[in-house]
């Protein structure tokens, strides 16, 4: 308060002036007055700009015209009865194409006999004048509102009013307000002795206490609210006249209608134009001429009257009184770089120059000043007489751009003066002068052609001479040369012994003579060496002596398979971890990319061998390991059984980066009726060496066989196991187990197409029939258009391989079948459509495969993951978990059925298990990964069988070269 109280009436305790002033810096006036003068002018700042350069823009059309009447001797005013005026020099525009004209109503611009409207028609008749619509309204609201005394009590009442605001808002403040304005006349009477001020405040208060004066000031306020929208309207400089008055109407109409609160629509001509068709313009050609006319005119000049805004700069509120002609005396145009040094780069650059983003920082102005300049691309243009500076201050900023400019264009003409541009010049284009790019270009072109020409003629003489000397070879002169060839072997034979490179090379040579195609020619060893020697020699001379014809050589692709291969084994080696840190780019990679999963699978093969004859071995027996050899040597041991077995099956190791592209098939085992305790020793190895060679081993992924089931059971066997402590890692990091997630779908599939199983939850049936009855349904009663456009007879009618097939299953349990469902209204399908939308956002959830199939197909559950908390993490742990866990309770709760029985309403007991192991495994490695630094996105396919499988699902001669 008393803080107040100094602002009102001052302050003279100077004695405690420290602790007054910080009480002061606390108090509400000094906040109000901090954010009146600090933060108000920062949030008008950008208006201030843009309002700024607008009337540069129009002050420089302003000074242009002055300096045209400068040059021709004339007034800034006259009364336009001259009859040589330069009305027309001075317009500069093509009167032949005027339609409109707009003007305000002085007898300057729109006088009957000597106005500037009536001298322009004159010109050219068909320029049809407007008058300004915002005059216009202006004269109409100063006769509606003629000056009264009520009128002049507003000006007693206006210093209450919001200052700077506009007419209507005093209007406003006046009536918010009434009340504390006539508290505040109570309380001057009291208080004032001057009987001057006293008998004012006694009349206003009594003008004040009567009904007229406040029912004339809602009135005004009611009427000016509509006429400011319509004022602020009109000033828009694309408004057409029809559209002006188009909106005055609106107006009119408004007030008129203003106690049913109606608003009419405004038909716009426009909306109307663009509706025609191209055959409707062409038979209505003069309906639409009229209407571009119309749409041309214009509607107000309160554009071109905004420019005399900028004489604010220089006619300021403090040099009011000053005349006309001193106001052009006093200002001071900003002359920019009219140096004659910096007009080659004006010619150099177009008059135009940029920064690195393409920013128009300065331009050449040939308009102002009687000589070029350069501006800023921010000039201001005008500057205060009292200033001591030529140049504003943003071209005073461009001065080291300038000078920048200039000395690399400098450097570049002393460069072409030392050295001769010609066609092995290699100075930069963006160098050069425009004659001397052209020179440049030009001579290029002529040494080209003349190149052409001498090749040309070389060819023509080669041509020549082959006719002349060279013997043409047909295929009865190749026969002869291969039969020399065969009647000569038994002499080379003779000559050189067996064994020998020399016979080796001479075998060689003639059976690559006698196949059809080079790719079923096979190359013995020693012949690979030695070209594989030749090559590293020179490539070049190895390539030009193999298409000589002379002699028949293996192709570079087929040297290439025996430098970049790695001899296949079973179980692990060196060989094969030294490789995969090549492939994977290993030490380049970043810690949160060295994150891999571990991805296991049996494929059955043939019971065949095949002999090796590089290592004399047979190829076909099992092989699990060392230790696993020793095992299944000493069952075999007990049951007398010496013959070893043949592999049936291959087990299959693959490893596959999180983050990048690499997908590695490790190790492999040939098996046979492997068991989960033979498993535990090769996977918890490839897990050691993995981390040995230095990736981060995340996930194992199998499918639900019994021995991965038994695998689980030995690390714990007491509840459901998805995670361990990763003992091989520095950081001790979880490792999670995933049962493969399209395995999982496929044999859901599987149970509820299963004849052996009658599904049921909730009192409900969950059939397979029901998807039947639908798909025959939608193939009887549709009339071209299917609710089930991708369902298919193999999708109904499973046979053993479609059973195989995730892509069946995946288009069976989608979102298209569970709304075919829905809108059947069958209230016996929907715990169906609900078991199918549960599966279908599932397999959508651990199925993201790229970056854009979520937008693209307008499905959120296929966009890739970026953060811990994604919202389908919660949805699989508190909807998806829980509707299996309330499904299984609902049918343990039925009564009169036995266990047995039970177990078939349910899904099968491995396919139970694997989802509730694959879904909390998926949520701990989610929030896990996005611990890591660095890791932005993840997508949850990278935890699938899909890469290896694909290996063996390849056709066999594509496999083969894979």
């Amino acid at each position: 308060m008393a803080s107040e109280l100094s602002v009102t009436s001052g302050f003279c305790n100077w004695k405690d002036a420290t602790v007054a002033f910080s009480k002061h810096l606390q108090s509400k006036s000094d906040i109000e007055a901090v954010e009146a003068v600090i933060t108000l002018p920062k949030q008008t700042k950008d208006a201030h700009k843009a309002e700024k350069e607008e009337a540069r823009d129009m002050l420089q059309i302003i000074l242009t015209s002055v300096r045209f009447l400068a040059r021709q001797g004339l007034a800034l005013r006259g009364d336009g009865s001259d009859v040589s005026s330069n009305l027309t020099q001075l317009l500069h525009i093509p009167f032949t194409k005027l339609r409109g004209q707009c003007y305000d109503g002085c007898s300057t611009m729109a006088g009957a006999r000597a106005g500037v409207a009536v001298k322009i028609q004159e010109l050219e008749p068909r320029a049809v004048f407007t008058h300004c619509y915002g005059h216009a309204l202006n004269l109409a609201v100063n006769d509606t509102i003629p000056k009264k005394r009520w009128v002049v009590m507003l000006q007693e009442l206006e210093p209450f009013a919001q200052q700077g605001g506009l007419f209507v808002l005093n209007h406003y403040s006046i009536l918010a307000n009434y009340d504390h304005i006539l508290l505040l006349w109570e309380t001057g009477v009291h208080e004032t002795s001057n009987s001057e001020m006293k008998a004012r405040i006694l009349g206003v208060q009594s003008q004040m206490q009567s009904f007229n004066l406040l029912f004339c000031i809602a009135l005004s306020e009611m009427i000016l609210r509509h006429t400011e929208k319509l004022s602020k309207t009109l000033q828009q400089p694309n408004l057409s006249s029809i559209e002006g008055h188009d909106i005055a109407m609106l107006t009119v109409k408004t007030l008129e209608e203003v106690a049913a609160d109606e608003k009419p629509p405004v038909n716009s001509i426009k909306t109307a134009l663009l509706a025609l068709s191209t055959m409707q313009r062409k038979l209505l050609g003069a309906v639409v001429r009229l209407f571009q006319l119309l749409v041309t005119l214009p509607a107000t000049n309160a554009t071109s009257e905004r420019s005399f805004s900028a004489l604010r700069r220089i006619k300021s509120y403090l040099r009011s009184t000053m005349s006309q002609v001193r106001c052009v005396e006093k200002a001071k145009i900003c002359q920019g770089h009219c140096d004659s040094k910096y007009k080659c780069l004006v010619r150099h650059r177009n008059g135009k120059f940029h920064d690195n983003k393409g920013m128009l920082l300065a331009l050449e102005d040939l308009v102002t000043l009687d000589k070029p300049t350069i501006r800023s691309s921010h000039c201001e243009f005008l500057l205060d007489s009292d200033s001591p500076y030529r140049k504003c201050r943003p071209c005073y900023k461009i001065r080291t751009l300038l000078r920048i400019a200039l000395s690399r264009y400098q450097h570049v003409i002393e460069i072409a003066s030392l050295k001769r541009v010609g066609v092995h010049s290699h100075v930069n284009h963006c160098y050069l002068l425009e004659k001397e790019t052209d020179f440049k270009l030009r001579h290029q072109h002529q040494h080209i052609r003349s190149l052409e020409r001498k090749l040309t003629h070389m060819a023509t003489k080669y041509s020549i001479a082959t006719e002349k000397v060279g013997v043409h070879l047909n295929s009865d002169m190749h026969e002869d040369v291969c039969s020399i060839v065969k009647q000569e072997d038994n002499e080379v034979v003779k000559l050189h012994p067996e064994g020998s490179f020399q016979r080796m090379f001479w075998s060689q040579q003639l059976n690559a003579s006698r196949v059809q195609k080079a790719s079923a020619m096979k190359w013995h060893p020693l012949m690979i060496k030695w070209c594989l020697y030749l090559r590293y020699k020179s490539s070049g001379v190895y390539e030009a002596l193999r298409e000589s014809g002379c002699l028949k050589l293996p192709s570079q692709r087929t040297l290439r398979d025996y430098t970049h291969v790695v001899k296949a084994a079973n179980g692990f080696t060196l060989d094969i971890d030294e490789q995969l840190v090549r492939v994977s780019k290993l030490l380049t990679l970043k810690e949160w990319q060295k994150c891999v999963a571990l991805v296991i699978d049996e494929m059955f093969i043939r019971e065949d061998l095949v002999y090796d004859k590089t290592n004399d071995e047979l190829i076909g027996f099992t092989d699990l390991g060392d230790i696993n050899n020793h095992l299944v040597a000493y069952e075999k041991c007990l049951n007398e059984d010496t013959c070893p077995t043949v592999a049936n099956s291959m087990l299959v190791f693959m490893v596959c980066s999180f983050f990048t592209q690499m997908k590695y098939p490790y190790v492999q085992f040939p098996c046979a009726n492997v068991s989960g305790d033979l498993l535990f020793a090769p996977i918890w190895e490839a897990v050691f060496r993995l981390e040995r060679c230095g990736f981060k081993v995340l996930t194992i992924t199998f499918d639900g066989a019994a021995a991965n089931r038994r695998f689980l059971k030995l690390i714990d066997s007491e509840k459901v196991l998805f995670k361990v402590i990763n003992k091989y890692s520095l950081e001790k990091r979880p490792l999670f187990f995933f049962s493969d997630p399209p395995h999982l779908l496929k044999t859901t599939r599987n149970c509820l197409a299963s004849k052996a199983r009658h599904l049921w939850c909730n009192g409900s049936d969950i059939l397979f029939q029901h998807i039947t009855v639908m798909y025959y349904r939608d193939r009887e009663k549709s009339m071209g258009l299917l609710l089930l456009p991708k369902i298919k007879l193999e999708h109904i009618q499973l046979t053993p391989f479609s059973r195989m097939r995730v892509d069946l299953a995946a288009q069976l349990l989608s979102e298209t079948v569970a709304k075919a469902l829905v809108l059947s209204g069958d209230p016996a399908v929907q715990e169906t459509a609900k078991f199918v939308t549960m599966f279908d956002k599932f397999f959508d959830a651990l199925n993201v495969f790229n970056y854009t199939s979520g937008v693209n197909k307008r499905k959120v559950f296929q966009q890739p993951y970026r953060s811990g908390d994604d919202f389908r993490l919660k949805w699989l742990k508190e909807e998806f978990l829980v509707f299996l866990d309330t499904w299984e309770q609902s049918v343990q709760a039925r009564p009169g059925f036995s266990a047995s029985e039970k177990q078939k309403m349910l899904l099968s007991p491995q396919t139970l298990l694997g989802l509730r192991i694959t879904v909390n495994s998926f949520i701990g490695l989610v929030q896990y990964l996005f611990t890591l630094e660095g890791v932005e996105s993840f997508l949850s396919q990278r935890i699938g069988q899909d890469p290896l499988e694909k290996i063996f699902w390849l056709p066999t001669s594509e496999r083969c070269n894979k």
